[in-house]
């Protein structure tokens, strides 16, 4: 086994300069079945990509955040409020700038959780959704946003408190190191990313929770779901939607389910976004 994953990874070389992004696509397929040489061999390769598939979709591209007010156009703001601009044409009808008015929409702080499936089901490109996740999390907050990341199978690991200082590169590395194994314990990872929003004192706290929605061990989460704010879930290939469903009920959130790596960023925007 080992010899063949070595011969996988001069495959992969060779096929780095002619043809990075099929060396992409196979590394987020088999990135967890590879052995630690190849892998850090490739790490470069994964990283890059994980960064480009998560800034590919935005907040502000998307519908911003916070309470909208109309204000007089100072030359910033691109949505134009036209019951207010034609009431002040009326008022003064020569064409001037004074006579606009545009929706400036005030971005409100946020406080987020990510709780992420790390059992032995989370395998191949799986575990890459996982690290684009809380990557496109990372890209969609500032400065005076909070955010926490657990990841769960039946124990714990608490990868960023939600009042911790970490790089995102040193997150990204723990998630694709992470060896999937062990029984789906939702409950208690939801206990986990419950514990952490709870630290922040911001008023909009939200829990992402991302599985496969196959829960064979532990707690009923659903008990746990309702004492969310507000928790959305995020349902991976072959996923049980079923119980997923039941979940972000409790939590009064969404159900998003994906397909494919490229869903990722705009479900996690569409997650801070509600």
């Amino acid at each position: 086994m080992g010899r063949m994953l070595g011969n996988y990874g001069v495959l992969l070389a060779q096929w780095e300069e002619s043809d990075p992004e099929l060396v992409r696509k196979l590394l987020t397929r088999t990135w967890n079945r590879l052995d630690e040489n190849v892998r850090k061999q490739f790490l470069h390769l994964m990283i890059g990509m994980i960064y480009r598939v998560s800034r590919s979709e935005l907040v502000h591209r998307g519908a911003p955040t916070g309470d909208v007010a109309t204000v007089p156009f100072t030359f910033s703001g691109d949505e134009i409020d036209l019951d207010r601009t034609i009431e002040a044409t009326v008022e003064h009808p020569l064409p001037r700038y004074e006579n606009l008015f545009v929706l400036d929409r005030k971005k409100r702080k946020n406080a987020a959780v990510i709780i992420m499936d790390a059992s032995g089901s989370m395998q191949g490109e799986k575990l890459s959704m996982a690290a684009i996740a809380v990557t496109s999390l990372a890209a969609n907050l500032d400065a005076r946003d909070e955010y926490g990341v657990v990841l769960f199978s039946e124990k714990v690991n608490v990868c960023k408190r939600m009042d911790q200082a970490k790089p995102l590169d040193e997150i990204i590395n723990t998630v694709l190191y992470v060896r999937p194994e062990g029984r789906t314990n939702i409950g208690l990872g939801l206990l986990a990313g419950l514990t952490e929003i709870q630290r922040s004192t911001i008023d909009s706290r939200t829990g992402i929770l991302l599985t496969d929605g196959g829960q064979n061990t532990g707690q009923d989460p659903l008990g746990v779901a309702r004492r969310f704010p507000q928790l959305h879930v995020v349902v991976l290939p072959g996923g049980n939607p079923e119980l997923a469903g039941q979940i972000a009920a409790k939590g009064r959130g969404s159900l998003i389910s994906l397909k494919s790596i490229h869903d990722v960023p705009r479900a996690i925007v569409r997650c801070l976004c509600r």
